[in-house]
C-alpha cells in the first residue's frame, strides 16, 4: 500500500525538479494496480459543457483514465475524435474508432508533442497533480478554444503534506482562476461539486462519521 509518507517524498522530489517522467509513471502505474477506480469525473457537468459549446468536435484529455469519460461522451454526442494523454498503463475501455488514448514514455506530453489542437481541452481531477512550473508549460501548449477543467482546491491553498493523494498543485482555487484568466481565457462557468459519492456513504454507515466528505471540487467552463 502507498503511503502519505512515501506520496510525501515522491512530492518533495517532483517538486525539486528530481522526479523523472520514470519514476511518475512508476508510481502511477502502482496506483492503477491499488486503486484502479479513479472515476472523478461528472459525467452530467461535462455533458452540459459539450451542450453548451456545441462547436466542439475535437477532444484532448489530459489524464482521462481509462477513457470512461471518452466513451460516454462519444456515445452521446457527434464528435469527430478524442485524444486521452495519460501517464499510467490503464486498461481502456473505451474501444470507440474515434478514440486514442497516448502513453509518452520519455518526457512530458506538453514537451514531446508541443501543442494540444482541438476544439475543446478536458481536465478532469488532473491539474492538481502537477506542479505549478508544469501546468505553466501545460497551458502554453493548449491551443483550443473551450475548456473544461475540475480541480478539488481549497479557498486557501494547500502543500498536501501527508495526503494520500498525488496531490502537488499548492494554489488557492482563486489563484487557479487567475492563473487561466491572465493567459487570456474567460471563465464562463463557475460551479462548485459537493457531491456525496456512493463510497462515501458507506464509509459513513460503517465508521459513524456523518461529517466524511465526498468529491469537493471546482469545475470551469473556460473560452477564448
Amino acid at each position: 500500500m502507498i503511503t502519505s509518507d512515501e506520496l510525501d517524498v515522491w512530492r518533495a522530489n517532483y517538486r525539486a525538479g528530481t522526479a523523472s517522467i520514470a519514476d511518475h509513471r512508476e508510481l502511477y502505474d502502482r496506483i492503477a494496480a491499488e486503486y484502479p477506480d479513479q472515476g472523478y469525473c461528472s459525467l452530467d457537468l461535462m455533458s452540459k459543457f459539450l451542450e453548451k459549446y456545441q462547436r466542439v468536435t475535437s477532444v484532448v484529455e489530459l489524464g482521462g483514465w481509462d477513457g470512461a469519460v471518452a466513451g460516454q461522451m462519444l456515445r452521446n454526442f457527434d464528435l469527430e475524435c478524442w485524444v486521452n494523454y495519460e501517464i499510467a498503463q490503464v486498461d481502456q475501455v473505451c474501444q470507440d474508432e474515434r478514440y486514442r488514448c497516448i502513453v509518452p514514455e520519455n518526457d512530458w506530453s506538453w514537451n514531446i508533442f508541443g501543442a494540444f489542437h482541438a476544439d475543446a481541452f478536458v481536465a478532469s481531477h488532473s491539474l492538481e497533480h502537477l506542479t505549478l512550473d508544469h501546468l505553466r508549460d501545460l497551458m502554453r501548449a493548449i491551443q483550443c478554444e473551450y475548456a473544461y477543467v475540475d480541480v478539488p482546491l481549497s479557498e486557501e491553498g494547500e502543500d498536501w503534506t501527508y495526503s494520500t493523494t498525488t496531490h502537488a498543485l499548492e494554489l488557492s482555487i482563486g489563484e487557479f482562476d487567475s492563473l487561466w484568466e491572465g493567459a487570456g481565457w474567460t471563465i464562463d462557468e463557475r460551479i462548485y461539486r459537493g457531491e456525496v459519492t456512493t463510497q462515501v456513504q458507506v464509509m459513513r454507515a460503517i465508521t459513524g462519521d456523518a461529517s466524511l466528505t465526498g468529491i469537493q471540487s471546482h469545475v470551469r467552463y473556460l473560452s477564448r
